[in-house]
């Protein structure tokens, strides 16, 4: 989904700051990445991945019920 066409649908809440949601996202997923490399791929990327998006979506999603409630 495109942060703005979300917003223009409705899936997201009114005011959703899109540049900042992107930089937030390209920034966390970025500095998992790092962690990820740096400690020998030790833990799970995808689900602390799938968490973040979670709470993300928690946040600006109108439903309010973000990405693990889904199917």
């Amino acid at each position: 989904m495109n942060l703005r066409a979300g917003s223009e649908s409705g899936e997201l809440k009114p005011g959703a700051d899109h540049v900042a949601l992107a930089r937030e996202c390209f920034a966390v997923d970025a500095g998992i990445r790092l962690q990820w490399l740096a400690s020998e791929r030790a833990f799970d990327l995808v689900s602390v991945v799938r968490v973040h998006l979670d709470r993300l979506l928690r946040d600006i999603s109108t439903d309010g019920e973000g990405l693990l409630a889904a199917p």
